[in-house]
């Protein structure tokens, strides 16, 4: 099940920000109450109850996981971009360290590449994003999300994305909208990684987070309604790390250890 191709955005659907805002404040379906189980499992029990929850099941099921990551240039830190042509290289033809965790996992890898018309802003002097842009990706993002899914690891590919992503979490805790955040601050990645959750919500999905670019897509849902992100979960807080691994591989190494959880209880 494993494959790691890029897929590049299509032509635009004619979705504004505000729509999208509409969307995730009035349509996302609430999640059910976390269900009793998986005791025998002690302090990962929490954990269960959660993937059982954004399931909507009584006892959760892993058996077609997919690890999805988003790459756009950013205007900040082009020093940390050099070697986004080299990553892709590796995921498409498979020798990438992801690969082999995807393939142990028996997770598809979906490589999923956006670029803009225009060059890409530099959020340290301007805003980083036009609201059509950010709108176009989150739309693209929400196709990221197929029938048969059952959970779903999302990241950022271009370390510049850590920046951005940090730099929105900052600005939604000062106060800022978190959709004005995400234009000042985000890419094309981020804006594509929040379509992934809203989809990924209506779909009845667990998501785990990889990196702070993924973290920022969900913290402007949570600015926007306090309950769009509960089926999201950090993957660096459940495998209380310390290393920092390479952005996704947290979520890669999770998705067997998630799939052991589900034959408890």
């Amino acid at each position: 099940m494993t494959d790691s191709p890029t897929e590049t955005a299509p032509p635009p659907p004619g979705v504004d920000l505000a729509e999208i805002a509409e969307m995730v404040r009035h349509v996302l379906p609430e999640m059910p109450p976390v269900t009793a189980g998986g005791d025998k499992l002690g302090k990962y029990a929490d954990v269960w109850r959660w993937l059982a929850a954004a399931q909507y099941r009584q006892k959760p099921d892993i058996r077609h996981p997919r690890i999805a990551l988003f790459m756009a240039p950013h205007g900040a830190f082009p020093e940390k971009q050099t070697g986004l042509a080299e990553a892709l290289k590796q995921l498409s033809s498979g020798t990438h360290a992801l690969s082999p965790l995807a393939q142990d996992a028996n997770a598809d890898l979906q490589v999923y590449e956006m670029a803009s018309e225009s060059a890409p802003r530099d959020f340290r002097q301007e805003a980083a994003l036009q609201a059509a842009d950010a709108a176009h990706a989150t739309s693209y993002g929400l196709m990221a999300v197929q029938p048969g899914i059952d959970l779903l690891v999302v990241a950022a590919l271009n370390p510049a994305a850590e920046n951005a992503g940090e730099k929105i979490i900052e600005s939604i805790k000062s106060g800022t909208p978190p959709l004005e955040a995400l234009l000042n601050s985000g890419g094309l990645d981020i804006a594509a990684i929040m379509g992934a959750l809203i989809a990924a919500r209506l779909a009845h999905i667990p998501v785990l987070l990889d990196g702070k670019g993924a973290t920022a897509a969900a913290a402007v849902l949570q600015a926007l309604r306090a309950d769009a992100a509960l089926h999201t979960r950090n993957a660096a807080h459940i495998l209380e790390d310390k290393l920092h691994p390479q952005t996704g591989m947290g979520g890669a190494l999770l998705i067997a250890f998630l799939k052991s959880l589900t034959k408890v209880g």
